[in-house]
């Protein structure tokens, strides 16, 4: 009893606030999660930072308290609730405590998110698993079964094909395609398209518009694909077209260029529509300069190869790398004889690891024949081509990238591959001065200034738009490597190419601006106010009144002409911005701040670092498509699987809120829903069709 007494009089004089000396501190609010408190600030005025959205509020605990705080975050724009719930603190400021609505809507919404984004298969929401999961989360959630869940996710596509769709239309935004061809594990040919445009807050997008089953790959069936894909998404303003090496695809361009110049959607009539893949090209170059591999790689392949053939020998080889003090980590890679940067990769892995391969060969007898193991000769010429490679392989990377700028660089990292060719080709090692004459001869097919027709102009212009360099640095480049003359002549094709691409842009922005107040303001001179006003002409004054408006149309022809002139002159003979070595100036917010400026010359820009200079980007979404379409979803019908593709593509990417305009008039509307509702009808009769098949998974 006494023991008892005790113990509980010493419970109660450290959670009573008679008895013990302090009150005990309240945990801090849950809204704390999401902010931060800003250093540098007055302290008698503390302010916190929201770290979603960077917006600051006013933070003293007995002013402010979280109330501002916690109002922020309901309406913060870059905070996703994951139930879209509307949280409210209960009691005091200071409470952690929250209440959130639960609504079934909400749970198959996201769940639809999550089997897109994830990349589950339907049935996952029917595993056991799953269900004690959700039940432990929240019993009020019914769970929905596999092709509900199916319709849900086709809903969420549609609703966002929707919402690029209106931004695409509605903008007039001309946009840049890149197309790639893929035979799915199910024997199926498959072609995906991806647009890339830049919007009117000069932001770089990329979205894949199709995921669709083709017959096969020849040029004109990849050309009337894309025309049913543009016509599909109401597109009419075709830029560029970027494609890989393969001659099925000049066949497709020619037949897009036929069908788009009369439809007056192409800059130039399609003179510069054609981009080839800058990626492919570099690797076929490579690739041809090692097509005769040297015998040291070949022995270091087979190092490699004779570690990796056994679990046993791996481990042995990883025990005498960890006495050495070396880690095995990305240094034991198999390369495709086929592919020049795996064969990088793997010399650039082993020659980390050659005091360990060579303790593998004294202390093990079964090693490799005395004539096939690497020598010291061996690793260092290992060593010289991978310092030969690494900048291609650091070009190609570049080349590759998919949500930056690419078309600005081209003609930078081209001059850099000639003056590395240049420069081995006098090198002492005959091997490597071998390697860089085959390279140079394939150099000059595709990309020889002189020699070749295959690059487009425009990744030229590109430079030209680019205030640290405009049109000096290009015929400086052009002086580096060719004759003085014909250095000229090269550098007067570009400024030619970039002044007819301002003249056609003033044309055309001439055009849309007359035909928007040609409806609502009335032509100076024949300001009738009806149809009884107008005076009758004979057949001389009618020839006469048209001849006039001939005149003032070509007057005005002319003066648009002159006007788009005066902007580039005005641009090039402006002082270049001095900051070379600034490899982080952000071409879009400078074209975005001086638009107003030069307002033909900053379209121009839009579009042409809208180029994409690879075909990666439509690459990338086979990876997607190998996963959604292995060989235990082989039942998914090409619909279901373009639309979790595409779903998945336009989620992840970055919101086109800014760019999306609500739909006026109520007849635009009933007619879209219509439409929608068609499309969904017959996905979800496949669904219900194939709901069987669907077990598979």
């Amino acid at each position: 009893m006494t023991s008892f007494s005790v113990d509980e009089t010493s419970n109660q004089s450290c959670s009573s606030p008679v008895l013990g000396k302090r009150k005990p501190v309240k945990p801090p609010s849950s809204v704390w999660e999401h902010f931060i408190k800003v250093e540098g600030c007055d302290p008698k005025y503390p302010r916190a930072a929201c770290k979603h959205c960077g917006a600051s509020y006013a933070c003293d605990s007995k002013r402010n308290g979280t109330t501002n705080l916690k109002r922020h975050l309901e309406k913060c724009k870059m905070y996703v609730n994951p139930l879209e719930d509307n949280v409210e603190g209960e009691g005091d400021s200071e409470s952690n405590l929250m209440t959130a609505s639960f609504t079934q809507e909400n749970c198959r919404k996201m769940l639809a998110r999550m089997v897109i984004l994830d990349e589950l298969p339907f049935k996952f929401v029917e595993s056991e698993g799953f269900h004690q999961f959700c039940r432990a989360l929240n019993p009020k959630f019914v769970i929905p079964s596999r092709v509900t869940v199916a319709k849900d996710c086709f809903q969420m596509y549609m609703k966002e094909k929707k919402k690029l769709k209106n931004a695409l239309t509605r903008s007039g935004q001309r946009v840049c395609l890149t197309t790639d061809t893929w035979t799915s594990v199910q024997n199926i040919n498959y072609m995906v398209i991806t647009a890339h445009f830049i919007d009117d807050d000069w932001n770089l997008h990329k979205r894949i518009l199709n995921f669709c089953q083709v017959a096969n790959h020849k040029g004109d069936t990849i050309g009337r694909a894309i025309e049913k894909c543009l016509e599909g998404w109401g597109i009419d303003r075709l830029f560029t077209v970027t494609v890989d090496n393969a001659s099925s695809n000049d066949v497709a361009i020619a037949y897009l260029v036929k069908k788009f110049k009369g439809r007056n959607g192409l800059v130039l009539d399609g003179e510069f529509i054609h981009i080839r893949c800058c990626a492919h090209i570099l690797n076929l170059i490579v690739s041809d300069a090692l097509k005769d591999l040297h015998v040291s790689i070949i022995r270091i392949r087979n190092a490699v190869k004779y570690v990796r053939s056994s679990p046993a020998r791996l481990q042995i080889f990883k025990d005498f790398a960890k006495e050495d003090k070396m880690s095995t980590k990305n240094c034991l890679t198999m390369d495709v004889p086929t592919r020049w940067n795996s064969t990088f990769t793997m010399l650039d892995g082993a020659i980390k690891c050659q005091k360990t391969f060579e303790r593998l060969e004294e202390h093990d007898p079964s090693y490799l024949p005395k004539d096939d193991i690497p020598t010291t000769e061996d690793w260092d010429n290992a060593k010289v081509f991978v310092k030969f490679l690494k900048t291609f392989s650091e070009v190609t990377m570049k080349f590759s990238a998919s949500m930056s700028v690419t078309s600005n660089i081209f003609f930078h990292e081209l001059c850099l591959i000639q003056e590395i060719i240049r420069e081995y080709s006098s090198y002492e090692n005959a091997l490597l001065s071998q390697m860089t004459l085959s390279m140079q001869t394939k150099f000059n097919k595709y990309w020889g200034i002189t020699t070749s027709e295959k690059t487009n102009l425009l990744l030229y212009v590109s430079v030209v738009l680019d205030p640290r360099y405009k049109l000096a640095y290009v015929n400086y480049c052009f002086n580096e490597f060719l004759e003085e003359d014909c250095a000229k002549i090269w550098t007067n094709k570009v400024e030619e190419a970039f002044r007819r691409l301002c003249d056609d842009y003033y044309m055309r922005m001439s055009k849309e601006k007359y035909s928007q107040t040609q409806s609502c303001t009335p032509i100076e001179g024949f300001g009738f106010q009806s149809q009884s006003e107008i005076p009758s002409i004979s057949s001389s004054g009618s020839y006469k009144a048209r001849a006039t408006v001939h005149d003032r149309f070509k007057q005005s022809n002319k003066t648009c002409l002159d006007d788009a002139k005066t902007e580039v002159t005005r641009y090039l003979d402006e002082a270049r911005i001095d900051c070379m070595g600034d490899e982080y100036l952000d071409l879009l917010t400078w074209w975005k701040v001086n638009a107003s400026r030069f307002k033909i010359i900053s379209q121009v820009a839009r579009d042409i670092y809208s180029i994409p200079i690879s075909t990666v980007p439509s690459e990338s979404a086979f990876s997607t498509g190998g996963r959604v379409l292995d060989s235990f979803r082989s039942s998914l019908t090409p619909q279901t699987a373009e639309a979790l593709i595409c779903a998945q593509n336009w989620i992840q990417s970055k919101p086109l809120d800014d760019m999306t305009e609500e739909i006026d008039g109520a007849e635009e509307i009933d007619e879209e829903f219509i439409n929608i509702g068609k499309e969904m009808e017959a996905a979800f009769e496949n669904l219900n069709n194939d709901s069987m098949s669907l077990e598979a998974q």
